[in-house]
């Protein structure tokens, strides 16, 4: 019986055989989608890892900073009194509230902002490894059309 995976060439040599190259490239298309899948996975992790870490350093900013600024607050408006309380028009303690907390609420707002500005610039799909996978599938399926 004859084998049919090879068939030989003018030259003597063992060239493999249609089906041969079929499974090869088969093969290959899997083990290349089997690598960026791995890829993928990586990159999403990556991303999350560096996506969480963030979020804890965020919160831990904010439970540190939220007493000191409270303090501060109070400092400054007990400052504000006591720098006006001897001007005839002995301004009351509340006004030294509303001026910090104003400022406090502009400064605020424009953090959170920002905040939310990086927050929605965080994507979780790995955009490259997809593109390099489409890329790639693209090639094999032009080499296997030739």
């Amino acid at each position: 019986m004859a084998d049919n995976s090879t068939a030989q060439t003018e030259t003597g040599q063992q060239e493999p055989s249609l089906g041969a190259r079929v499974a090869s490239v088969m093969d290959d298309t899997r083990i290349l989608v089997e690598q960026h899948a791995q890829l993928i996975y990586a990159e999403v992790q990556a991303d999350l890892m560096r996506f969480v870490s963030s979020i804890v350093m965020l919160v831990a900013g904010i439970v540190v900073v939220v007493p000191g600024l409270l303090l501060l607050a109070f400092m400054c408006v007990h400052l504000i009194h006591w720098a006006i309380q001897d001007k005839p028009s002995e301004a009351p303690l509340w006004l030294g509230f509303a001026v910090v907390g104003g400022l406090l609420m502009i400064l605020g707002s424009v953090f959170l902002g920002a905040g939310v500005v990086g927050l929605r610039s965080f994507n979780p799909v790995p955009d490259r490894s997809l593109a390099i996978l489409w890329k790639n599938l693209g090639s094999v399926a032009n080499l296997s059309k030739a």
